[in-house]
């Protein structure tokens, strides 16, 4: 008798997987009302008894999942207002250093006529003192005559000590030791 009960529950359960809640509900109180009316009283409470000790845990597991759900629901509300919050302040940021850069732009504007010292050696007159220096040491290596084929030492000679004096020039200008 158990093993029949047991196979009808499982068999019921297949079915009402596939349900939803209304159709879950019909299902269930026309069921019911089919075991009370064909079945004589103790096969109402083994079947009653049964489904109550098989499904009483999974309702009360159901509501526990539902009360985690619930609190992770919460939780990440209060964590899309903190993101939310955040990115209102970043977006402020951003606004804010736009301001300052359009300042800045506003604030800088180019010479009209190029200082033609620094336009020989292609830097700007406000470059700072660690490029000019980075320069000087660029064009020494790549305008060195003992770098070039015999045939071009005189021209690269002449472009060196061109490049040497314009250096020579701005180090003097800007107090630079070299």
């Amino acid at each position: 008798m158990r093993t029949l009960v047991g196979n009808g529950l499982m068999v019921i359960e297949q079915r009402l997987t596939a349900l939803d809640e209304a159709g879950l509900r019909l299902v269930f109180g026309i069921g019911a009302a089919a075991v009370l009316a064909t079945f004589p009283i103790w096969g109402a409470l083994v079947l009653g008894w049964g489904g109550l000790i098989r499904y009483a845990p999974r309702a009360i597991g159901g509501s526990q999942e539902l009360d985690q759900l619930r609190a992770a629901c919460q939780a990440a509300r209060a964590a899309a207002t903190e993101a939310g919050t955040a990115l209102d302040e970043a977006c402020e940021r951003i606004a804010e250093l736009e301001r300052d850069l359009a300042a800045a732009r506003t604030a800088v504007r180019p010479a009209q006529t190029p200082n033609p010292l620094y336009h020989r050696i292609g830097l700007h007159e406000g470059s700072p003192t660690f490029l000019i220096e980075a320069a000087r040491r660029a064009f020494r290596a790549r305008l060195h005559p003992d770098r070039h084929p015999p045939r071009h030492r005189a021209e690269a000679h002449r472009r060196f000590v061109q490049a040497e004096q314009t250096f020579d020039r701005i180090y003097s200008e800007r107090g630079i030791r070299g």
